[in-house]
């Protein structure tokens, strides 16, 4: 369930050191496990959030589907039409901070008889204490060998790569790979803050990949994200804690906040002094260059899109009611 920290004191708020993450769903379903067609499964899916995924846009087929539906928010997707009569849904990052309860999703998939096809967990270092570097020094240790005692033991080294400018850093962020993605399980461990866009954060992310190749994702991956994650290497160990994705959000927000307006003051900020020196007010001015909507990277859930979800709850309900009326 996603709660807020205990420490939720507004302009004081201070994020916690550990927050392990459900960042990523895949996962398919036996056409025949559904509870009807394809429209009733996408209502379905819609009640799994929280108001904030809208309504779903059929489009090109994706991973060998005829069709796909794609929500404008959320960045939801359901694919269906051959690939062996199943139906497969995927749930980006986005989509899983809207995420309701993973316990509810988790039953959503057992009661049709799904399975889990990929899962990213995510451990949130917002202070750096195990920055990219520690994670070097990991493994050079021996500690992503799959075996225990790592590379005292005999046990072959895991594959890396890295990514960003380590010979001279530049803060727009580093990253490691361990293993691989093909294989079923890859490790990302990167500056998730100077990603964002701001080139002094201590923020790193270790985000773990895994995916069903020669293994079974049990769903009690989405219930207990923190224990998956040590799990998957040894050097893992250190990560603790529950999901608390609202600290996450809103340093995510803050940090995009300030590297959108950087960006808006380089390429603007001289078309705004003109107009200021051209007697236009600051208020008009906004007015003038304003347009509805949310950048991509602030659209998280907002207050008002929460109560969103009881109204789009109840007109599905109510268009179900007319439906079975005119049936008769």
């Amino acid at each position: 369930m996603n709660t807020p920290p205990s420490c939720n004191t507004g302009g004081n708020f201070q994020p916690p050191t550990t927050n392990v993450l459900v960042d990523w769903v895949s996962c398919s379903f036996p056409l025949s496990a559904l509870n009807g067609p394809i429209g009733v499964f996408l209502k379905e899916v819609r009640r799994l959030f929280d108001g904030t995924v809208t309504q779903f846009r059929e489009g090109k087929g994706l991973h060998g589907y005829r069709y796909t539906a794609r929500s404008d928010v959320g960045g939801v997707i359901v694919a269906w039409g051959g690939n062996n009569n199943t139906v497969f849904l995927q749930l980006p990052g986005d989509a899983c901070a809207r995420v309701t309860c993973f316990a509810l999703l988790a039953e959503f998939i057992r009661e049709r008889c799904g399975h889990l096809t990929r899962v990213d967990l995510a451990f949130d270092d917002f202070e750096g204490n195990k920055d990219v570097d520690h994670a070097v020094a990991l493994y050079r240790a021996g500690e992503f060998c799959a075996a225990a005692g790592g590379a005292r033991s005999g046990a072959s080294r895991v594959s890396c790569s890295q990514a960003g400018n380590w010979i001279e850093p530049d803060g727009k962020g580093r990253t490691l790979y361990v293993g691989k993605a093909k294989n079923g399980k890859l490790l990302r461990v990167y500056e998730k803050g100077r990603q964002l866009g701001d080139p002094t954060s201590p923020w790193v992310r270790w985000e773990v990949q895994l995916t069903n190749r020669d293994r079974a994702l049990p769903l009690e991956t989405l219930t207990e994200p923190a224990a998956f994650a040590r799990g998957a290497y040894p050097a893992l160990a250190f990560i603790g804690g529950a999901e608390c994705r609202i600290a996450t959000r809103r340093l995510s927000e803050r940090i995009s906040v300030s590297a959108l307006s950087k960006h808006a003051k380089a390429a603007y900020g001289p078309l705004f002094d003109v107009l200021r020196k051209a007697g236009i007010e600051a208020v008009e001015l906004v007015e003038r260059l304003r347009r509805d909507g949310v950048p991509r990277r602030l659209h998280a859930p907002t207050d008002a899109e929460i109560v969103a979800r009881g109204n789009a709850l109840v007109k599905d309900a109510l268009a179900d009611e007319l439906d079975a009326l005119r049936s008769y």
